[in-house]
């Protein structure tokens, strides 16, 4: 049977061509065609995809109250305006969002599109999420006229009407800001009824041309193991090492209130909504939490063809395994997967588990735009579990060695109490040995919290000993923070200048926190000739320049070392003894620090703490 009298989805090409017969209707735009039989609109051209649509919210949406009535259901042979009408007042409230308007978790949103469709016999519509919203965990279905059933439109009710586009919103993990002529969703047409690949279909493509790959042990790309499932499609299973991306194979959304602004790209940090979770570490997926991971398989699709994953699967598990399907004709890279587990216990994570499967379709011509850098496509090329476009690049070999290192307890307190220790907001600053005790007792009643949540908390703060070594002479042990990742991790210090050494107080530093902090911190850092005096403590230091600063409360102690100074620890690097005079000269020429400075070494900076202390150096050395 050939391609022109079988089931077939409508490539880029078509859907214009739908547009500019008054099928897909639009809001009013120019519809004007280029030599390239492209719109010279670029808002509309832009709504075209190789073989999907997208669609737009328009200005009008509904806040539906489903405690008592349930979830609001397409009608039947009715439009959805007049089966929201006939809901109680009380039950719907209307909203204007031109400006604007925060959706929230635990509320069901109705949205009217801008959009209409029309169909007619031996057609068919499918919905989904855009991939972008699908990542956030928004759970959103269209609804159309005279279709008694979510995300598609069948000929089998309404045919050759222009019918009203919905969509019934959920946010689930995160609140979002939405705006008129935002795409939340995108349409597939279909002529025909079998423009699924079968399983004969789908094996012999696979002998042409490979879909699905996966990473060799030299990492070279080689064909995936081809298996299918007994309904037809080709299975998928989950990426549970995280060679591409240091390990890191999931992130898992946290439970943050502050909305996210659809409108906004790269606005936000990952780390605030999403925690990485390591091969190793994350071991089972449990409901009422969200995650994104990612495929093992590596995508490298067809121009010919188009693909849909299949959104819940029982080859690995029950529950929700995208919120977001649709995969255009030449996408490359891995697939990501919206992860909500509907199993009544937790659910073992494990490399190369079952997880779901695709659907593969034809389509009636090969687009004239294809998925990569002419459509702008953001998840081209995509590996690992990528958040959505709202966020910043989401850098995989910092977030697992900061999950490592930071992974552990640490001592914090109320900030109140330990700045009113202080007179100065920020600097260093004297303490009298008569206040000493008090703040130690202070330190000493601190509790503890896992250093990944606490980091960036600036009501609850960290305490840590910093301790100056001077030597004979007068010399202050100095040392460069290693800057290689696998040796230290939290990268907002590599290549630092340092004269502290120190770290945080630790659950194993009791009974006597900061005595022992002091002396495993040294322990672990540095090895000396001769001996240490006993550490006195000089005085406090904060500094709100960064915000890595802001949340740590330095102590400054002092001690005498008789003989030389090393360095022990790989986070350490170019350690020795250097003069006063020499360090106040790196404030204004911090390059003086490399004797030899070496092939494609960037410039030294002053590590915040040491930059503050240098000018002291002459008092705390008189003092001791």
């Amino acid at each position: 049977m050939s391609l022109l009298t079988r089931g077939y989805c409508l490539s880029s090409q078509s859907i214009r061509e739908r547009i500019l017969n008054g099928l897909s209707i639009t809001p009013s735009t120019s519809h004007t065609l280029t030599d390239k039989k492209r719109f010279t609109d670029k808002t509309l051209e832009g709504r075209i995809q190789p073989a999907s649509r997208d669609t737009f919210v328009g200005d009008e949406l509904f806040i539906l109250d489903t405690e008592g009535r349930g979830l609001f259901e397409p009608p039947t042979n009715k439009s959805v305006y007049r089966a929201l009408l006939e809901l109680p007042m009380r039950q719907r409230q209307r909203v204007n969002i031109s400006r604007g308007f925060e959706i929230k978790k635990g509320f069901t949103y109705l949205m009217h599109l801008e959009d209409k469709e029309q169909i007619s016999a031996h057609q068919g519509i499918k919905s989904s999420p855009k991939s972008t919203y699908g990542r956030l965990f928004l759970n959103s279905r269209m609804l159309a006229d005279f279709n008694p059933c979510f995300d598609q439109i069948s000929s089998a009710y309404r045919t050759d009407t222009p019918l009203d586009l919905w969509l019934l919103c959920q946010p689930l993990a995160f609140n979002g800001i939405i705006h008129p002529g935002i795409s939340l969703s995108q349409l597939r047409f279909f002529e025909g009824y079998d423009a699924k690949l079968s399983n004969s279909e789908l094996f012999t493509e696979h002998q042409k041309t490979p879909i699905l790959y996966t990473k060799g042990p030299d990492g070279t790309l080689i064909p995936a193991p081809f298996i299918l499932t007994v309904n037809g499609g080709l299975q998928l299973h989950l990426d549970a090492e995280g060679r591409d991306t240091n390990s890191v194979i999931g992130l898992r959304a946290r439970k943050n209130p502050n909305p996210i602004d659809f409108a906004k790209k790269g606005e936000y940090r990952a780390e605030d909504f999403f925690q990485p979770l390591l091969k190793g570490h994350f071991n089972s997926i449990q409901r009422n939490e969200y995650y994104l991971m990612a495929s093992k398989e590596i995508f490298m699709t067809p121009n010919h063809l188009s693909i849909e994953l299949v959104s819940t699967s029982e080859i690995g598990f029950t529950g929700l395994v995208d919120f977001a399907g649709f995969v255009d004709n030449s996408f490359k890279g891995g697939l990501v997967f919206e992860i909500e587990s509907g199993e009544p216990t937790n659910i073992a994570v494990s490399h190369n588990k079952p997880i779901s499967a695709i659907d593969v379709f034809w389509t009636d011509h090969i687009p004239d735009k294809l998925y990569g850098e002419e459509t702008g496509s953001t998840y081209h090329g995509q590996i690992g579990p990528r958040p959505s476009s709202h966020f910043q690049s989401f850098n995989f070999d910092d977030a697992a060695r900061n999950v490592h290192k930071m992974n552990r307890h640490v001592l914090i307190q109320d900030a109140k109490p330990l700045r009113a220790y202080r007179h100065k907001r920020s600097g260093f600053e004297y303490l009298p040995k008569a206040r000493q005790a008090g703040l130690e007792q202070v330190i000493h009643n601190g509790f503890f919290q896992n250093r990944y949540d606490c980091e960036e908390d600036e009501l609850a703060i960290q305490p840590v000993p910093y301790i100056i070594i001077f030597g004979p002479d007068g010399n202050i042990f100095t040392y460069i923070r290693a800057k290689n990742q696998a040796d230290y991790g939290d990268t907002r210090l590599f290549g630092k200048i340092s004269i502290g050494v120190g770290g945080h107080i630790a659950l194993e530093d009791e009974p006597d926190y900061l005595l022992q902090n002091i002396e495993r911190e040294l322990s672990e850092e540095i090895t000396y000739d001769g001996t240490l005096s006993m550490p006195k403590l000089v005085g406090t230091l904060m500094a709100h320049d960064k915000p890595v600063d802001r949340t740590h409360f330095a102590l400054i102690y002092v001690r005498h070392a008789s003989g030389e100074v090393r360095v022990k620890e790989a986070a350490l690097k170019s350690g020795q003894m250097r003069s006063i005079d020499f360090l106040q000269k790196l404030i204004l020429n911090p390059e003086l620090i490399y004797e030899e400075k070496p092939a494609g070494e960037v410039k030294a900076e002053l590590e915040t703490w040491t930059r503050l202390l240098i000018p002291h150096l002459p008092q705390l050395y008189k003092i001791y």
